[in-house]
Parts: structure tokens; C-alpha cells; sequence
């Protein structure tokens, strides 16, 4: 997360009276924060070797199932699903298999 990321981040959060840990935890858009923070740390990890040559890519369907993040190298594809949770059911494991990509490759470059 670059500088500017992590101040218009707290800027955001500033703006929407977050001042506390829990105030944060408590917001409707902690999921989403907490995505964008594990994928760019994710990607940054990955830029910080030259041993690793993944391209990354979001991927959704025409019905609108998604995978937070794909990435592809020489392993094939590795489709990642974040959540900001302390349970996952059994149901949203299902859902996100049958919609991930196996095959093809996903069209939508991370930028």
C-alpha cells in the first residue's frame, strides 16, 4: 500500500467518523477495505521477487459471481476469495468452486 493509498484511506475513514479499531470493525464497508488491503499486499509481495511471474486478475461471470483475486504462473490458476470473517459455511465454499475459473483465463487485469 503506497502512501498515498494509506492516507486516503484514513481520509476515508476520517470522513466517515471511523476514529477507533472498533468503529472500523463495525462498518459496513470493513469487507471491502479488507480485500483491497490483502489484495495489494498480496501483489506487492509478489512484485518484491523477480522468482515470482504471476500476472493477477479479477475475475467475474455473466450472472455476477466473482473471485476477489486470481493469480496465474507457471502453476496454472489460483483463484483466492477473501473474506473478513471468523466463519465460512459450507454453502459459500460451494458457491465460489462453481464459479471460479479452471480453465480460462480471466479477462480483467488487476491494475
Amino acid at each position: 500500500m503506497t502512501v498515498l493509498e494509506r492516507n486516503l484511506t484514513a481520509l476515508l475513514h476520517y470522513l466517515a467518523g471511523i476514529d477507533s479499531r472498533e468503529k472500523m470493525i463495525r462498518s459496513p464497508r470493513i469487507g471491502q477495505n479488507f480485500e483491497s488491503f490483502v489484495i495489494k499486499e498480496i501483489i506487492k509481495g509478489g512484485q518484491a521477487t523477480s522468482a515470482t511471474r504471476w500476472e493477477y486478475f479479477y475475475f467475474q461471470t455473466k450472472h455476477g459471481a466473482e473471485v476477489d483475486l486470481v493469480l496465474e504462473g507457471k502453476f496454472g490458476l489460483l483463484p483466492i476469495e477473501i473474506k473478513f470473517s471468523t466463519h465460512t459455511s459450507p454453502k459459500q465454499v460451494a458457491a465460489r468452486a462453481a464459479s471460479s475459473p479452471s480453465t480460462t483465463r480471466p479477462s480483467a487485469p488487476c491494475q
